[in-house]
């Protein structure tokens, strides 16, 4: 009788122990090893492998998964839910953890990534990257990768900060700004009211008031002209 009462003392742990392990795993994250099985039957992936679901190619690397949403970083599968990909290393994800700079994981409501850097972000999240350099968007401007003192507006002519409001910019040269509704025509600048833009040239309008077209370079009046393969006719209903 007490061998019995051992025996089913014996049994009564082991149950115990297997239940008190398989929450213990349970209740745990899921870390990069739990993951997935390295099976590793061939490098080299099969073509069948592709449609089926259980399994997960990794540069040439070949998984059993465990579970069904992970991904591959390199040759290696991980866990997107507790891990992150950066740069091609699997590294823990934090959750709060989100983004990648370079290979370092890191939480964008606290540093920016600027060349590759972490950068802590201001109270005021005034921080800006410009071709790899820091800068506060509130005082400077980024040109064509190059910080200049903002001026005005802060909008950039190639390289050049300029202020909107006194200059207009036509193809990177600064003109300055006549009228609020001066506009562009290639390199030039030019006022609708009394110009257009007929390709790419400046022309003087014919009057005002009116709707003007382009013939060629040429501005005309349809109501008393027409164009003809390029040249301004006499209205007539037909070209000549």
């Amino acid at each position: 009788m007490a061998s019995v009462s051992v025996f089913l003392m014996s049994v009564l742990g082991a149950v115990l122990l297997i239940n008190f392990n398989t929450n213990s795993v349970q209740s745990r994250e899921i870390n990069i090893k739990e993951v997935t099985q390295r099976v590793r039957r061939s490098e080299e992936c099969d073509a069948e492998d592709e449609y089926n679901s259980n399994v997960l190619c990794c540069a040439g690397t070949r998984y059993t998964l465990t579970f069904e949403h992970s991904r591959c970083c390199g040759k290696s599968a991980y866990n997107p839910i507790t891990s992150i990909c950066c740069g091609g290393v699997v590294q823990w994800n934090l959750r709060s953890q989100s983004r990648c700079c370079g290979r370092k994981p890191y939480n964008p409501m606290i540093y920016d990534c600027c060349g590759g850097r972490l950068i802590r972000r201001s109270h005021n999240n005034a921080n800006g990257c410009c071709n790899g350099t820091p800068y506060d968007p509130r005082h400077f401007t980024c040109c064509q990768g190059k910080v200049s003192w903002r001026r005005g507006t802060g909008w950039c002519c190639g390289k050049r900060v300029f202020d909107g409001d006194s200059y207009i910019c036509c193809n990177e040269i600064l003109y300055p700004r006549n009228s609020r509704h001066e506009r562009c025509c290639g390199k030039r600048s030019y006022n609708p009211e009394y110009y257009m833009c007929c390709e790419g040239k400046v022309t003087w309008k014919p009057g005002e008031g009116q709707d003007y077209y382009c013939c060629g370079p040429t501005a005309y009046d349809p109501r008393f002209y027409q164009c003809c393969s390029g040249y301004v006719q006499w209205r007539s209903g037909y070209c000549s």
